[in-house]
């Protein structure tokens, strides 16, 4: 198992050295190699992406999505085979990272927006 911390990767993990930090906006749900790892939200907006699909590491940020609706998300997800590595959460905020097979998925969210980042971790 990859050691990771919500949030971030260590150096065991994913390679992230190579991900873009250019925000592309965009209304749409993005379909890729990426995204096809993960449900659409039921709610919410698509507000911007970051990262590049082919770079193994991806992130979606959706908008006007309460947290009840994040947490509906994110069990949906669950209920698809995903299993917990850790969570947190605070009054203000949440997140949460869930692995299946090679993919990994690092969750935050709060009262209005969900930040959801794929990342498929090559290392065996």
């Amino acid at each position: 198992m990859t050691s990771i911390q919500l949030g971030t990767a260590s150096p065991s993990g994913p390679d992230q050295s190579n991900v873009s930090s250019e925000l592309q906006y965009i209304s749409e749900w993005p379909e890729n190699e990426m995204t096809e790892h993960v449900p659409r939200p039921r709610s919410g907006e698509v507000h911007y992406t970051y990262g590049d699909a082919d770079s193994g590491s991806y992130g979606i940020v959706l908008k006007d999505i309460s947290r009840n609706e994040s947490n509906a998300y994110i069990d949906e997800i669950i209920e698809q085979g995903y299993t917990e590595i850790l969570s947190e959460s605070e009054e203000a905020s949440a997140g949460i990272m869930l692995e299946k097979e090679d993919i990994i998925l690092s969750i935050s969210y709060g009262e209005t927006e969900l930040n959801i980042l794929i990342i498929q971790d090559t290392v065996a």
